[in-house]
């Protein structure tokens, strides 16, 4: 059973709530630049809201055009962030480490996913779902602004990301842009 209600494939383990692994999810988030901020009773506090999978080598954990109901941070092992062009060749747009959020730009802007995830080895990790971000954001205001934070800076790593593969696409300027 899912305890999430939200649509996840079979083969995902449920390893139960994010509470009973909070002193390891606080080590692994005290690894990531993004997560820092978040003290050890944050990340307890967050653990409430969160559930624990696992999924094997080769899982879609998100997929592209699904709905953004939830967001997850990857635990332990690799994933990437893939997107199909139209003729239907598969690009890797990111490399997801443990720690990193994913699937919180579609969550917050309510629109589908853009990208898929895929896991590259087996992994971990744990499920934020949007209604659970929301309570947060009304009932736990100081943790709210600092994951809202932590999502914003994600947004923003990938734009400049996004602005630097655009840059080797483009042909070179014939003339230097003036901004009035």
């Amino acid at each position: 059973m899912n305890p999430l209600q939200i649509r996840l494939p079979p083969d995902f383990q449920c390893l139960g709530s994010a509470r009973n692994f909070a002193e390891d999810i606080h080590e692994i988030f005290s690894a990531q630049a993004l997560l820092q901020s978040l003290d050890v009773n944050e990340t307890a506090l967050l653990c409430h809201f969160m559930v624990c999978y696992s999924a094997p080598r080769g899982s879609e954990l998100l997929s592209e055009g699904e709905p953004g109901d939830f967001m997850i941070f990857l635990l332990t092992g690799q994933a990437e962030m893939v997107l199909v062009d139209d003729f239907g060749d598969r690009h890797r747009v990111g490399l997801i480490e443990p720690g990193a959020p994913v699937g919180h730009m579609s969550m917050i802007a309510g629109q589908p996913r853009s990208t898929s995830c895929v896991a590259l080895d087996p992994v971990d990790f744990v499920v934020l779902p949007k209604q659970a971000f929301n309570d947060i954001l009304v009932t736990l205001p100081r943790l709210g602004n600092k994951l809202m934070l932590v999502m914003l800076h994600g947004l923003s790593e990938r734009l400049q990301a996004a602005q630097k593969q655009l840059v080797y696409a483009l042909p070179p300027a014939t003339s230097p842009m003036r901004l009035r």
